[in-house]
């Protein structure tokens, strides 16, 4: 046994994740499933299959990593391409400046992408969740941590094994400067996190059938895990700090931890008892801790290293970087920070899951305080265009990405709707209605991304 793992020690290691006010960069997370033309999701294993497709991206620079004998992530100058549980590829971009050094990312991603797959019939989809193949068909990727993590899902919520197997999100990594600045950022964030959702709704479909709701992504989150998912209200309090975010953390039953022989499940052991008692005649250090919070999955996620904002499902490539936009003109740019704490405000913490129901359900046409989620909504565009134009010296121009979420509120649907107006429970078409075009078609923001 060593030294425990103190408190402070603890709180400093969240601090040292501090950057300077000035830079202001944003970070992308996109995940993404390929899908066969019958609607069938490809295989991590096997000719063809996710691994095939990592190993691919080696002609363009990626460097592979393994896990026993399989592939499992690929690197290149920062970023990383990994494999969610049900063979989702997730990238990850190196956090920058400009929405449109993102844009240029996100596009050279699927263009690659797009390349590996060309001629296999394999297709990325912009979806949310899987649509065709029910996910009890689908095979959990050969990592321990996911063996480890289906089992304990099992017994924790009712819908654990589709969100490990079945969605698909986009979420958006920013940075915070100070304690003070991290509590204004993320109670912002979290206010406003289930008007993310109703606007980013793209999940309709599951099992080859309507379900009813406008992000069925959503719907599995609110049943995998309540102790680790969710909008932290019992973790707030009257508002975000670490120590009430910690003590949270403490609390929540870990999934695993590293043991001589690799990843050990935990059984249901909190951090606080190894903190208290340690395991395996070891106490806990930092990397048991960040080890942990990889295994928290509330809408606003607090790192090490960023603040992840995680409520939007996958949606069609210009709606990415208007993500990234979005929380960068809210949380970036002080006066729309301040401006945005009146929404936040205005939507309890005691309200704030009722509020996601009904973006799940509903989309933008929810309602809350009889007032459509559309309405609401539109006043947070309103506040991020005025924070991105104030934001030299990218912000000015950095507006044009938020049009097309400014066309969804004017129309007041979310993307959900569309895919309810294509669905004629023909799986090809379905595919060929959600499949990414290849990129040379998608016309970009700023002309430096092409």
């Amino acid at each position: 046994m060593g030294r425990p793992l103190s408190r402070t020690a603890m709180l400093r290691w969240f601090e040292r994740g501090f950057k300077p006010a000035a830079e202001r960069c944003v970070g992308v997370q996109w995940e993404k499933e390929l899908l066969h033309p019958d609607g069938r999701r490809a295989r991590f294993k096997g000719p063809g299959g996710v691994e095939e497709v990592l190993k691919g991206l080696t002609k363009f620079g990626w460097t592979a990593e393994f896990e026993g004998s399989h592939v499992v992530a690929m690197n290149r100058d920062g970023a990383t391409v990994t494999v969610e549980p049900g063979g989702q590829v997730k990238l990850a971009t190196v956090p920058r400046r400009s929405v449109g050094e993102l844009e240029h990312d996100l596009r050279g991603h699927l263009s690659e992408l797009q390349s590996v797959t060309a001629g296999t019939g394999v297709r990325p989809v912009a979806i949310g969740y899987t649509p065709v193949e029910p996910v009890t068909g689908i095979p959990v990727v050969p990592r321990a941590r996911y063996a480890v993590l289906e089992r304990v899902l099992k017994k924790t919520g009712t819908m654990g094994l589709g969100m490990m197997k079945g969605t698909a999100s986009v979420q958006v990594d920013l940075e915070v400067s100070s304690r003070a600045d991290a509590n204004r950022k993320v109670d912002v964030a979290l206010g406003i996190s289930p008007l993310v959702t109703a606007l980013f709704a793209n999940s309709p479909l599951a099992d080859g059938r309507d379900t009813g709701w406008a992000s069925w992504r959503a719907r599995c989150w609110q049943h995998t895990d309540p102790a680790r998912t969710g909008l932290l209200v019992e973790a707030t309090g009257n508002g975000f700090s670490y120590e009430r975010y910690l003590d949270w953390l403490l609390d929540v039953p870990m999934l695993f931890y590293r043991g001589p022989e690799g990843l050990m499940p935990a059984h249901g052991r909190s951090f606080a008892e190894f903190e208290d008692s340690g395991v395996d005649g070891r106490d806990p250090t930092t990397d048991d801790l960040a080890l942990h919070i990889s295994s928290v999955f509330p809408e606003v996620r607090i790192t090490g290293e960023s603040v992840e904002l995680r409520s939007a499902d996958n949606v069609p490539l210009p709606m990415i970087p208007a993500l990234a936009a979005l929380w960068k003109g809210l949380l970036y740019d002080p006066t729309a920070l301040e401006t945005a704490m009146s929404v936040a405000a205005a939507i309890p913490p005691h309200e704030r899951a009722r509020v996601q129901h009904v973006a799940a359900s509903d989309g933008l046409a929810g309602r809350f305080k009889r007032r459509r989620l559309r309405s609401w909504m539109a006043w947070v565009l309103e506040i991020a265009a005025e924070g991105l134009a104030r934001q030299s010296p990218d912000g000015p121009a950095e507006v044009a990405y938020l049009a097309p979420l400014q066309d969804l509120v004017e129309r007041g649907e979310s993307p959900a709707i569309g895919l309810w107006r294509d669905f004629e429970e023909d799986p090809t078409r379905l595919v060929e209605v959600i499949s990414y075009p290849p990129v040379r078609d998608i016309p970009a923001v700023d002309p430096r991304a092409l």
